[in-house]
């Protein structure tokens, strides 16, 4: 039997992303093929999730509280432990609102309303608009990784999770805290396959992420 091993040795900086999504023009204005994506990777780097836990988000279990947004886990997906069902918080940003992910929630919510006949968060973006898969997902956040400039012949979707937690590693969160915000069962799982070193050349320059 083949012991798992790491997928990437390094990682890309997340503020790369970031920094294209702070670019895009107003939530307002976004069509639903942006907005969508643009909740989608905010998702995945606010919470280090993977594909599988956005398409499992549902509106039946979201509430929303003065520093963010709680999802409760309705169902236990294919990497959860049995027994085991951690709430989703995903936090607001005042600092640099085209950031925050609270804000991109509800004007998606508030957009697919009129057309809506699923309680699972994340619908495709033209008619039906059936709940998504997880291959569309993960086809989601590569689209804006390849706009941002990112390599996407080398890091594929999954990469979001290592690049954010390895970020939060670098700015001194500590395991236990990266730990429960990624729903590991052990700090161990980010020390072996997730704690990556950036991938740039030259100068190290120094990227504001989104908890700046």
């Amino acid at each position: 039997m083949r012991t798992p091993q790491p997928r990437y040795t390094e990682t890309w900086d997340p503020s790369i992303l970031v920094s294209f999504i702070q670019k895009l023009d107003d939530n307002g204005k976004l069509s639903l093929p942006q907005l969508t994506k643009k909740l989608v990777c905010l998702l995945a780097l606010t919470k280090a999730c993977r594909s599988s836990d956005i398409c499992a988000l549902d509106i039946n279990g979201m509430s929303f509280t003065h520093d963010g947004v709680i999802f409760k886990r309705l169902h236990l997906s294919k990497t959860s432990r049995k027994g085991f069902l951690p709430d989703s918080f995903f936090p607001k940003y005042d600092a640099e609102s085209s950031l925050c992910v609270v804000r991109v929630l509800k004007e998606y919510i508030s957009r697919t309303s009129e057309y809506r006949l699923s309680s699972k968060l994340i619908l495709g973006t033209v008619k039906p608009y059936n709940p998504v898969s997880t291959n569309t997902v993960s086809r989601w956040i590569i689209e804006f990784m390849q706009l941002a400039g990112i390599d996407t012949a080398l890091f594929k979707s999954h990469s979001v999770r290592s690049s954010a937690t390895s970020k939060a590693s670098q700015r001194g969160m500590s395991l236990i805290d990266i730990q429960r915000a990624a729903d590991w069962s052990s700090p161990n799982t980010f020390l072996k396959f997730y704690k990556r070193y950036y991938s740039h050349s030259g100068f190290g320059t120094t990227v504001l992420s989104s908890s700046n």
